[in-house]
């Protein structure tokens, strides 16, 4: 079971940060987005291959260390890649609409 966890962990990282790094490459994406995502997937797969540390952590802050390292690992990597879907989305979605209003101001303004 973890080395499956492990597998999906390293593959969604991978797709995350590939296609992160096309958009950067190609413009549509800034230098601090494209860092925040390798490094937020780097921490998701080192959680992933480590599910110690999320006990470790756990009981560092004052909590009691009780095997969810496993379970909030698989949680993280599903919510970290819906993130990021929606944060695909929603830019393109936002660049759409851009280009749509540019089309409308520009239609004004030559009927004038």
């Amino acid at each position: 079971m973890i080395f499956f966890i492990q597998a999906i962990s390293a593959f969604l990282a991978g797709l995350v940060i590939s296609k992160s790094w096309n958009d950067f490459r190609r413009g549509r994406e800034a230098l601090s987005v494209f860092i925040f995502w390798v490094i937020a997937w780097g921490l998701i797969v080192l959680l992933a291959f480590f599910p110690i540390l999320v006990d470790k952590i756990t009981f560092a802050l004052g909590g009691q260390i009780i095997g969810m390292g496993r379970i909030f690992g698989i949680a993280l990597v599903f919510v970290f890649f819906v993130v990021y879907r929606v944060y695909l989305k929603s830019d393109r979605v936002e660049t759409e609409l851009n280009e749509l209003v540019r089309k409308i101001a520009l239609k004004k303004i030559s009927r004038k």
